[in-house]
């Protein structure tokens, strides 16, 4: 296996069955095979082929082997080429690009990287499970804290998410109405609205409805009440002389006018 873990070089991945294998460089042996195989652990490796070799044949099956070291690590890029343009034509790389993909130092020409694009196609999220280390978190944070959006950025960003939503046609909305036609939320779901809603009073301070819209909701709303005969009126009287409200009662009777108030000052 690797005799010199901490050295740089080239280094191959060898799946002992098919005797195809993989060709890359490495700053540190040991780091890099640690990377593939948790990569490959998690089905998340960014070469399908070596990927669904080792879901095929299982860990066992393959082997690290170091090909060469290389102290000079602005030449890893070069000598993995070198290895690269030797073994391409036998087909038995797992390599999908026959460029050396290291980043080391490297400036892709044109061609290089219209590969590399080409290879990468259809290959959905192939960075899906990584999460970043805590320090590079808190790394990321710092960057960010401090950043303000100019004016101008600000509007393109308005105008680039204007027209964003999907327009529902008649008929779908017909079939939404529909659906929910009826529909009664849960006590638990009515828990939750009732503590979204407690304490939240000042929710319509600072907001002001245009007059299309209070003229909307002055529509919609009437109606609502279901209107009571005089006879009635009268029973409800009489049943309320007399009957004292609990403290808890009078709160929820006060927050709610004063909520009714804010809306109405718009």
């Amino acid at each position: 296996m690797i005799s010199t873990m901490s050295k740089s070089g080239i280094y191959n991945i060898i799946c002992l069955v098919t005797l195809k294998h993989y060709i890359g460089s490495a700053l540190d042996f040991k780091q890099r095979w640690q990377r593939h195989k948790a990569e490959l652990n998690r089905n998340a490796h960014k070469n399908v082929h070596l990927q669904n070799a080792w879901n095929k044949y299982g860990e066992a099956a393959f082997e690290f082997v170091v090909i060469e070291y290389v102290d000079d690590v602005t030449q890893l890029t070069k000598t993995e080429q070198l290895y690269l343009d030797g073994c391409w034509a036998s087909g038995k790389l797992y390599n999908i690009c026959p460029t050396a993909g290291s980043w080391f130092g490297l400036k892709h020409t044109k061609e290089a990287k219209r590969k590399i694009s080409h290879s990468q196609k259809g290959k959905p999220g192939h960075n899906r499970g990584y999460k970043h280390s805590e320090e590079a978190k808190r790394k990321m944070s710092d960057a960010k804290k401090g950043r303000t959006v100019s004016g101008e950025t600000k509007r393109k960003m308005s105008v680039l998410m204007k027209g964003r939503g999907h327009p529902c046609s008649d008929e779908t909305k017909h079939k939404l109405s529909v659906i929910n036609t009826g529909h009664k939320a849960s006590d638990e779901t009515k828990r939750k609205l009732s503590d979204v809603r407690k304490g939240n009073l000042n929710y319509f301070y600072g907001k002001h409805h245009s007059d299309e819209t209070k003229r909307k909701l002055s529509l919609a709303m009437k109606g609502k009440g279901h209107p009571c005969s005089d006879e009635t009126k009268r029973k409800l009287s009489l049943a309320k002389q007399g009957h004292p409200c609990s403290d808890e009662t009078k709160r929820k009777i006060s927050e709610t006018k004063r909520a009714r108030f804010y809306v109405a000052a718009d």
